[in-house]
């Protein structure tokens, strides 16, 4: 796998922000929830490396690249083929239509969120 399909995927991925809440600890440091465990305040993001890491589920840094082949459950080959399409020309070929909905993209706290949810289902049912 060449670096440019590398390069080209990392430029593809939705952002490390975007997955989970963070709150600026330091000029260089942020924490929040993790996405993969959901502990709370356990997920650390380095802004000058783009790393990552959890205090209790991935102790090693990763980088965006390796968080999503953790979230989605593939290895390498598999998330180039899901957001880069098999080919490597950036159709997103085997994406599904529809991305999940990610309450961090709007800017709704995780508590109002499973609120919302709670209600929703509660409504749902009846």
């Amino acid at each position: 796998m060449g670096s440019d399909r590398i390069k080209l995927l990392k430029e593809t991925l939705p952002a490390i922000q975007t997955l989970t809440e963070l709150k600026k600890k330091t000029a260089n440091e942020s924490a929040g929830p993790c996405p993969l465990c959901g502990g709370v305040d356990r997920f650390v993001m380095f802004h000058d490396s783009d790393k990552w890491f959890c205090r209790q589920c991935h102790e090693k840094p990763g980088d965006v690249i390796d968080l999503h082949c953790l979230i989605d459950e593939l290895d390498l080959k598999g998330l180039m083929d899901k957001y880069l399409g098999p080919n490597g020309d950036n159709k997103r070929a085997n994406q599904p239509k529809g991305m999940p909905f990610n309450h961090y993209q709007f800017g709704i706290p995780t508590e109002k969120y499973a609120y919302i949810r709670s209600v929703f289902f509660f409504i749902h049912i009846f």
